[in-house]
């Protein structure tokens, strides 16, 4: 009797065991029980009492998933157009600096500091400009991030076919003026031959020119200026700069920026869904080399003020612009009033 009942216990362990392992979220404890039972003692039948330890499953709720805080933003209109090489406006360059990041970039006191490059060096007449990547670098898909890319950027900036707002930014740049003022339907025009002889070379480990976006050892930007311009890393921070991937700015076509699936940089943050006109939502991206940021921001386009101040004061956004027409209501409220921000504008 007793060797039936330790092949009892024995079944109903492992069974215990095969549940768990099937089912992530039940796992079996230990319990301590009292049982009484009949056992034949001396030819009489008698009524005994014994603790028994036992293995009992147990469901477990699964630990709530928890959910990044969001900071919701009300930027008003929706952008003509989020391209780094053609873009102008600062709802536009809002939602790039979330996405991208240049070679150099700025701290909260508006001075340069290194961005995707860990260093720049000019020499000594500031006509040439070195910059090394940081070794490592990712896109937010995991994709290598290397100078390449860069140099793929200017090109695009300069390239008359763009025709970006602010592509006489780079004009400081060897062969830039005349490749950006170059008629692409004129008889005879050559694209490779003004790229050639623009100032602008992505370089392996050896010095030599590198091959493609696959190249590890791609970290130095070689940058030929036209004139002293001591100035330029500044000018690598701003939005002309930053890598869009060309692969998929070819395959998105002309409006490849107004999808989420084409948007893929190496900032702080990944454009996570966009629906145009009604909200984009942003966040953090992993594989950005300045860390993780710890909260969600979702961008709202509400146009009209009153609705978008309406929302505010009950606790729909967190940032909204003031207008000029509700700043007596604000300053009228104590609370409203120690929410309201104020900066010089230029």
């Amino acid at each position: 009797m007793k060797k039936s009942l330790f092949i009892v216990v024995g079944l109903l362990v492992l069974a215990s065991i095969l549940i768990a392992a099937c089912q992530p979220q039940v796992q079996t404890v230990v319990e301590t029980v009292v049982v009484t039972q009949e056992v034949i003692r001396e030819g009489q039948t008698v009524i005994e009492t014994v603790i028994v330890t036992q293995e009992v499953p147990v469901a477990v709720e699964p630990p709530a998933e928890e959910k990044a805080p969001v900071l919701r933003v009300n930027l008003g209109t929706y952008p003509d157009i989020v391209d780094p090489q053609k873009s102008s406006f600062v709802n536009e360059i809002a939602h790039l600096k979330l996405n991208y990041e240049g070679l150099t970039k700025f701290n909260e006191k508006l001075e340069t500091v290194p961005g995707a490059a860990e260093k720049w060096e000019y020499n000594a007449d500031a006509t040439e400009l070195t910059f090394t990547l940081r070794s490592g670098l990712m896109y937010s898909d995991g994709t290598l991030l290397n100078a390449k890319r860069f140099e793929y950027s200017l090109q695009r900036n300069v390239d008359p076919e763009t025709a970006g707002e602010y592509a006489s930014i780079t004009d400081e740049i060897a062969g830039a003026p005349d490749w950006r003022a170059a008629d692409p339907s004129a008889e005879g025009y050559d694209p490779e031959a003004f790229k050639a002889a623009l100032g602008v070379k992505a370089l392996d480990s050896a010095g030599n020119p590198c091959t493609d976006y696959e190249q590890t050892d791609c970290l130095t930007l070689k940058i030929t200026l036209s004139k002293a311009a001591p100035y330029f890393h500044t000018i690598m921070g701003i939005w002309v700069a930053f890598p869009a991937k060309q692969e998929l700015i070819e395959e998105g076509g002309e409006n490849w920026w107004n999808s989420s699936k084409y948007q893929i940089g190496n900032g702080p943050y990944i454009l996570k869904s966009l629906e145009p006109f009604v909200r984009g939502y942003y966040t953090p991206n992993p594989n950005y080399w300045g860390g993780v940021a710890t909260v969600d921001i979702e961008y709202s386009y509400i146009t009209d003020s009153a609705v978008a101040f309406e929302a505010y004061k009950n606790n729909e956004f967190d940032i909204i612009p003031a207008v000029a027409e509700d700043i007596n209501t604000i300053k009228a409220d104590d609370q409203l009033n120690s929410e309201l921000l104020q900066y010089h504008g230029s």
